[in-house]
């Protein structure tokens, strides 16, 4: 892949794997940039490889996506067989409708200079949180507890006291004609505060 300079994004077991989860790889997911020159460099990639022509149609499959590389968004995952194992070619993985753009906002590199990239931990657990498969949901048991940097809550400035609501609305130009008031939302039954006339 670095060789040919496919423009990807790992995600799955092996992306967690490069970030030192410990769990056991079954294959590899690529998310590729969909341009026709890249579509080819990945096709070029894996018959490098060597594609498995014994089980599956993995030879077929590249063989369109290099004469055709707009073949490739008829599916959104393209299994392919090759020697060196299973490469499951995801154009919209779950949780990333974006694909590569959404995920390639947060890679990083797997080796320097290169243009295959790994997706930072938060969005591979995310995305194992949405297929939410039992392999995932036993994956996701091996991965850090700690709550990602962007999920951890902001604290929110203190609510105003009613005193100081009624005296903005004052200050509004309302002339005190309207007063906080409980009332009761007719379609969810709570109690909330609105603004009512005395």
């Amino acid at each position: 892949l670095v060789r040919n300079h496919v423009e990807c994004v790992i995600i799955g077991s092996f992306g967690a794997i490069a970030h030192g989860v410990e769990l056991d790889m079954t294959d590899i997911d690529l998310v590729p940039k969909l341009t026709a020159v890249n579509v080819r460099a990945i096709a070029k990639a894996l018959s490098e490889i060597g594609l498995d022509d014994e089980h599956g149609a993995s030879p077929a499959v590249i063989g369109f996506l290099h004469e055709m590389p707009e073949f490739i968004n008829s599916n959104s995952t393209w299994v392919i067989l090759t020697d060196a194992g299973q490469v499951d070619l995801t154009t919209q993985p779950d949780g990333f409708p974006g694909g590569y753009y959404d995920l390639v906002r947060n890679a990083g590199d797997i080796e320097n200079n290169s243009t295959v990239l790994v997706a930072c931990l938060e969005d591979i657990k995310r995305s194992k949180e949405i297929a939410g498969r039992n392999k995932d949901k036993q994956a996701l048991k091996m991965f850090p507890v700690d709550t990602p940097p962007s999920m951890r809550s902001t604290p929110l400035p203190p609510l105003p006291t009613r005193d100081e609501l009624t005296t903005r609305m004052r200050e509004g130009g309302n002339k005190g004609e309207l007063v906080l008031k409980p009332t009761t939302d007719r379609r969810t039954g709570k109690t909330v505060m609105r603004w009512m006339r005395p």
